[in-house]
């Protein structure tokens, strides 16, 4: 194991929660989720970053884990944005079939926000 170099660049920042008890109720999983995506937002703005890429990961009952992720054509560093596409991510992968154990989201493939307002849009 290698120690943590605080100087390093940031490649990727996420969240995670572990339920109390296993649950498939959508709406604590929504709430969750909110939390984790505002969460994601403050350290985001932070460090003025914004993000290309979402990711979620879950653990289920039997201790096993699954993780999806998808690319956007435009960062994003909103909570909402975040929330909306984790979700969609767990709707499109049927990861909500089972009662989940532990549910996480994050973001990568950041890029500097400061950045990214100096170019300008073609269309």
């Amino acid at each position: 194991m290698r120690p943590v170099d605080p100087t390093e660049e940031i490649k990727s920042i996420s969240c995670r929660i572990t339920f109390d008890d296993d649950t498939n109720d959508l709406v604590e999983i929504q709430r969750h989720m909110k939390q984790m995506a505002e969460e994601l937002e403050k350290r985001l703005e932070e460090i003025h970053m914004q993000a290309y890429t979402v990711h979620v990961m879950i653990r289920l009952p039997d201790f096993s884990s699954l993780s999806r992720q998808k690319t956007l054509h435009f960062p994003i560093k909103k909570a909402g944005d975040i929330q909306r596409n984790g979700i969609l991510l767990l709707q499109q992968h049927h990861l909500l079939t089972h009662p989940l154990r532990l549910i996480g989201l994050g973001i990568s493939k950041l890029e500097d926000q400061t950045q990214a307002q100096m170019l300008i849009p073609l269309f």
